[in-house]
């Protein structure tokens, strides 16, 4: 595990110098402490991106995902951007969080199980992204494979 008060160690000289530029200049467009251990933002890059952080107990980096396609290491820009951002929350440098994702929560704890699957089906069906993640968690097959289609071979 990585202790957010030492991710910099672990992460290559350019990658931490872009993402802490990006940290500075304002790029990371929402961010929320869904808890005292888990976080969430959207930082604009070439696209907006999400991403997630999870620590333990003693500030230990548990989980670290970012939407983004880099795929040359472990850590983005993005990723040490946000990880900058949950450092100075911890060490209550910053003292508020957006409250989007918890409005979001608070309002799915409030419909019924028909309400949620029509909302979930909805967002199945609008959002191919989306489509993909609730396949996958639900441990579903979907005939919509993208990798297939796009190397034509249905």
């Amino acid at each position: 595990m990585i202790p957010l008060d030492k991710f910099e160690s672990y992460c290559p000289d350019e990658i931490l110098d872009r993402g802490e530029a990006y940290y500075n200049e304002g790029l990371i467009y929402t961010f929320e402490a869904l808890d005292p251990f888990r976080f969430a933002a959207i930082v604009v890059g070439t696209d907006p991106y999400a991403v997630s952080v999870e620590l333990d107990e003693q500030k230990n980096i548990t989980e670290l995902n970012c939407t983004c396609p880099f795929d040359l290491g472990a850590i983005c820009k993005h990723k040490v951007a946000v990880l900058h951002k949950v450092r100075d929350y911890k060490d209550e440098k910053l003292t508020s969080t957006d409250q989007h994702l918890t409005a979001l929560s608070e309002k799915l704890e409030h419909m019924n199980k028909g309400e949620l699957v029509d909302f979930i089906i909805h967002a199945a069906s609008n959002n191919l992204d989306a489509r993909q993640t609730l396949f996958s968690n639900a441990g579903v097959k979907d005939v919509w494979d993208p990798e297939v289609f796009w190397m034509g071979d249905i």
